[in-house]
């Protein structure tokens, strides 16, 4: 056995070798592939009905615009309800007062 023969066959082991480890790889890519894919079409189904949340919020609040809400309306009903509830804290108050002088006078 001389050189040139023991050179053929490490040349040739080697060979072997690198062409084993690029079909390694490569099916480890399509396996990772796979696995990327699969992921984003399990996150597409929550994202999607995401998508349709907002979108049916979006017209519950766009649609009463629509139906001809305005601003004048929203201030009005806003100042009535702080009003209403100033009322009723005043109300209590004198109640609360009320209460203490007839325990007083007791």
């Amino acid at each position: 056995m001389n050189i040139q023969d023991l050179r053929d066959i490490l040349l040739s082991v080697y060979l072997i070798l690198g062409i084993l480890l690029s079909i390694t790889l490569i099916f480890g890519v399509i396996i990772a592939l796979k696995a990327v894919l699969g992921l984003i079409k399990a996150a597409k189904r929550p994202i999607d009905k995401l998508g349709e949340a907002s979108g049916s919020l979006m017209g519950d609040l766009v649609n009463p615009s629509k139906d001809g809400l305005s601003m004048s309306s929203v201030s009005f009903g806003i100042i009535s309800f702080a009003a209403s509830m100033l009322g009723r804290a005043i109300k209590r108050s004198f109640r609360k007062k009320s209460s203490k002088r007839k325990k007083k006078r007791r």
